[in-house]
């Protein structure tokens, strides 16, 4: 059950990494401009919302990868069978 549980939150993982990715690129390429550029209002006031999505994606990029390599470690390290 466990195993199950991690095999799905791993593969979640990487569906949000994916997604994460995918939205900043089409931000940054599709609508022609830069995330510093998106992030300003029109009176040149910073909207903190477009940075706090940057900065979730990244911690949601940076568990990723410590699940898959805790994973990995896991795996790699778990004891073999003795018959």
């Amino acid at each position: 059950m466990l195993r199950w549980l991690a095999d799905k939150l791993t593969r979640g993982w990487h569906v949000l990494i994916i997604l994460a990715c995918a939205f900043g690129i089409a931000m940054f390429f599709r609508l022609g401009k830069g995330f510093y550029e998106l992030a300003s209002n029109p009176d040149g006031d910073q909207s903190p919302w477009l940075w706090w999505l940057l900065f979730g994606g990244a911690v949601v990029f940076a568990v990723g990868l410590f699940v898959e390599a805790a994973r990995r470690v896991r795996i790699i390290m778990a004891p073999r069978d003795a018959g």
